[in-house]
């Protein structure tokens, strides 16, 4: 979220995470896509393998404005990318944390 007020940027915002499986394509499994948006910039590598605590979760995009994209192995249990997702969003919000959560699924 991006606030222009005489010239000066603010950025500050909520985080927002989506997960999006892949169905197999030629009957191989695909990788998932993790992504966080977020409003704190580039992260680098291993500023982002440290949130990631050990998942093994490789970097797909990490921009400016579009947040981090993050490729998931099909072998990733799921308990393991809500922690993630979980801990992604919880750190790199601006607020304080609140101990309330809002997930939504869409099935296509």
């Amino acid at each position: 979220m991006k606030v222009n007020y005489f010239g000066l940027w603010l950025n500050k915002g909520v985080t927002v995470a989506s997960y999006v499986t892949s169905a197999p394509r030629k009957g191989v499994p695909q990788p998932s896509s993790l992504g966080v948006l977020h409003s704190r910039s580039r992260l680098g590598a291993e500023r982002v393998a440290l949130m990631l605590g050990g998942a093994p979760y490789t970097i797909k995009q990490d921009h400016n404005t579009r947040g981090l994209l993050l490729n998931v192995p099909f072998t990733s249990p799921p308990t393991e990318i809500l922690n993630v997702m979980c801990s992604l969003t919880e750190s790199l919000c601006d607020y304080e944390f609140t101990g309330s959560w809002d997930m939504a699924i869409f099935v296509l």
